[in-house]
């Protein structure tokens, strides 16, 4: 079947050293079965993994992955070729979901320069053919594309302010981040996990309608497009659709907050900070997409 990006997604390459907040630092990197499978015939290698469930690498000095030298490469590269990755280092950041027209790929924001080229990029409404992937299309009742489409329009025109289209697609759809006080939302900011302590402090600056400065409105669109993207797409139903939306608002007045109530966060590192935290966190997402789930069910 087709396979199908957005617009910007061919401008994304691995920036390696340059890299100010490396993937290969602080993650632990597991190990896909048939690349553990070739790492038992490579000495240099097999004794750097945790023989755990799953296998991973252990991590050295400063939580760095063992096969990182001292300028930021991967030395598993520079020894053996791209080829030799195991799947989660070959494919980090990007995320997949199949829909009615084929498979999507997309670029996750706690990559620093996945980040930098969403927030840069004004063509996020375009999702073009990238290439052929195994499988087939999904077929269900329910098709969440034409709204995305529908809401990319919605974010496009400039016949309405910022807060207009805020308010135009709360209104369209029924949801909105005002369903919950903002008292109610920072404690569940609250009781997220987090893979930085220090994140939640930022976390708890949340403000359903903080005064949106003119300067960040257009990475915010940006911004909101992503969440779109990332969160309403793979949707099976109405109910999930929903939800997806509702988290993708969240989302978007959490980086605004974020950036204002932080000076010295810019919201390229702010962005990078929330998708790690949020979308990289099974468990953090579902908990917030919850609390839209109990919404759309008490209508």
């Amino acid at each position: 079947m087709t396979l199908f990006a957005p617009a910007y997604y061919p401008r994304f390459a691995c920036i390696a050293s340059a890299c100010r907040h490396s993937c290969c630092v602080g993650w632990e990197i597991d190990i896909d079965p048939s690349a553990h499978a070739r790492y038992q015939t490579m000495e240099d290698i097999r004794g750097s993994i945790a023989e755990d469930d799953p296998p991973h690498f252990r991590l050295g000095e400063g939580d760095r992955c063992p096969h990182l030298d001292e300028k930021g490469l991967c030395c598993i590269i520079l020894r053996h070729g791209e080829d030799a990755l195991c799947e989660i280092c070959r494919e980090h950041p990007r995320f997949y979901h199949v829909t009615s027209r084929g498979m999507e790929v997309g670029l996750g924001m706690s990559c620093e320069e996945a980040c930098r080229i969403i927030l840069e990029s004004d063509d996020f409404d375009e999702v073009l053919p990238v290439g052929q992937t195994d499988g087939t299309p999904k077929k269900a009742e329910f098709d969440p594309l034409p709204y995305r489409d529908y809401l990319y329009s919605i974010l496009k025109t400039r016949e309405f302010s910022y807060p207009e289209r805020l308010s135009y697609i709360a209104d369209s759809f029924g949801i909105t981040t005002t369903l919950h006080s903002d008292g109610v939302w920072q404690g569940v900011f609250a009781g997220l996990e987090y893979l930085n302590r220090e994140h939640k402090a930022l976390f708890a600056a949340y403000s359903s309608a903080p005064a949106t400065p003119d300067e960040l409105i257009p990475a915010l669109t940006r911004a909101l497009a992503y969440f779109i993207f990332r969160h309403l797409s793979p949707a099976d139903s109405t109910d999930e659709m929903l939800a997806g939306l509702g988290l993708a608002m969240l989302c978007e007045r959490l980086l605004c907050s974020m950036v204002i109530h932080n000076p010295n966060l810019d919201i390229f590192d702010a962005a990078r900070i929330l998708s790690e935290e949020i979308e990289y966190s099974e468990e953090n997402t579902e908990a917030l997409k919850e609390m839209f789930y109990e919404s759309i069910s008490a209508t």
